[in-house]
């Protein structure tokens, strides 16, 4: 009997079976807005002329802060975008939105880091992303840039090529680096503002819609940090993180782009 219960209890707490609570940060507050620079030297200002909101977990949200749990610099999120016209998705910009937990300045700019995802496995307590969206987009904020602490930072950025998706739920993962003239360098200071709402929560977004997978569920959501310290962008599932007393939990992020029926390839019948 003993055993019995033993077991039980160590099923009950094992990682990956339920997110583990982490504390929020006090409500931050909005400080500039900055532009990004792609790898095609081309600024997040540039906007496409069919371009619309697939995705917004930012606008409408009760509580904008982010976790004081440590470590945090590699903080991840599923998604699903708004239904469209059909199931492949192309992203062309996204608008980030960096929380600075502490007042710092970086002379030679930030550098932000990001790996899209073709799917989500919330149950996967190896990596809950398996198929990667190319590599590593890397965007750059020349500087000098300065910061408050409790602030976020809303960063627009334009992905050249656009990255498409082959379906209507993918993720993300998101690396901030500081630089003062020794190369850029993650600092929990720089994180991803976190969106939520007190409970009880309604389960939408503005734009899109949260992912049901495994032990990613409501009421709760949550996101997913580098609890491990690792730095591959992906995450097993006991990363997942909540709040306790706020639903809805989720990156906050947007994404712009379109949702278009499958492109045929062309061919010939003989």
């Amino acid at each position: 009997m003993k055993m019995l219960i033993a077991s039980l209890l160590a099923m009950a707490v094992a990682p990956g079976l339920a997110g583990a609570a982490d504390g929020p940060m006090s409500n931050f507050v909005q400080g500039p807005t900055l532009s990004a620079i792609n790898s095609e030297g081309v600024g997040g200002s540039a906007i496409h002329g069919t371009t619309v909101t697939i995705f917004d977990s930012f606008t409408g949200a009760a509580t904008l802060t982010t976790t004081t749990g440590s470590p945090r610099t590699f903080i991840g999120s599923p998604f699903t975008v708004a239904t469209g016209s059909g199931t492949t998705v192309r992203i062309d910009e996204a608008t980030v939105f960096m929380a600075s937990t502490a007042t710092q300045s970086f002379s030679n700019g930030l550098v932000i880091r990001m790996q899209f995802w073709d799917d989500f496995d919330g149950s996967n307590a190896t990596a809950v992303f398996s198929t990667p969206i190319g590599g590593v987009q890397t965007f750059t904020v020349p500087g000098p840039v300065n910061l408050t602490a409790n602030t976020f930072t809303q960063i627009n950025v334009v992905f050249a090529p656009p990255l498409v998706l082959n379906g209507l739920t993918g993720g993300v993962v998101i690396n901030y680096q500081g630089d003062n003239g020794a190369g850029p360098a993650s600092n929990d200071t720089l994180t991803n503002l976190l969106r939520a709402q007190p409970e009880p929560g309604t389960g939408t977004l503005a734009v899109g819609s949260f992912v049901t997978s495994g032990t990613y569920a409501a009421p709760d959501f949550g996101f997913f940090r580098n609890v491990a310290n690792q730095t591959n962008f992906n995450h097993p599932n006991s990363d997942r993180r909540t709040f306790t007393g706020l639903d809805d939990i989720l990156m906050a992020i947007q994404l712009r782009g379109a949702v278009t029926p499958v492109e045929l390839t062309g061919f010939s019948v003989e």
